[in-house]
């Protein structure tokens, strides 16, 4: 046996480098898996937490749609100087619904994501969310202003006010 030993030593030597290096190549592929799985784990917060920024960011601006509605409401005439605009505000509100629901069902998709997503896949998503999210601060700003337009309107001028207060 140790003349065989003797013999083969280098082969032994061989053979014991190779298992140590199966054992290091294992250890470092279930690193890898950790780590993308870690990877996707924090890529799925960071959507998460994007789509209730567009939840906030749509509600929002659904909030400002109607208190330009309410606008008309308390002052018909307003219409008169600013013909279409209460048709417009309506339709907003309408695809502002829409929205809110299709960013309810992308949240539901997110909550769904696990270890087997590329996180190419959802930074590209996330990248898509983040440019929705800017449009509608843009909206939200610019719909503040036609608010304070209104208010300004209603406020200023005596003969628009209603007579129902």
């Amino acid at each position: 046996m140790l003349e065989l030993i003797n013999n083969n030593w280098e082969m032994l030597v061989a053979i014991l480098a190779l298992l140590i290096s199966l054992q290091a190549n294992i250890r470092a592929r279930r690193s890898e898996d950790r780590a993308d799985r870690l990877l996707v784990s924090i890529k799925k917060t960071e959507l998460l937490q994007e789509f209730d920024r567009q939840h906030t960011l749509l509600r929002r601006l659904e909030f400002v749609v109607e208190s330009e509605l309410l606008q008309f409401q308390m002052c018909p005439q307003i219409e008169e100087i600013q013909p279409g605009e209460k048709e417009r505000l309506e339709n907003n509100l309408t695809g502002l619904t829409k929205l809110l629901e299709f960013c309810a069902k992308g949240r539901e998709e997110a909550e769904n994501i696990g270890a087997q997503y590329d996180p190419a896949q959802v930074d590209v998503k996330l990248a898509d969310l983040r440019r929705v999210s800017v449009h509608l601060e843009t909206d939200i700003e610019h719909e503040t202003t036609l608010l304070r337009g209104k208010e300004n309107l209603v406020s200023t001028a005596p003969e628009f006010k209603s007579n129902d207060y």
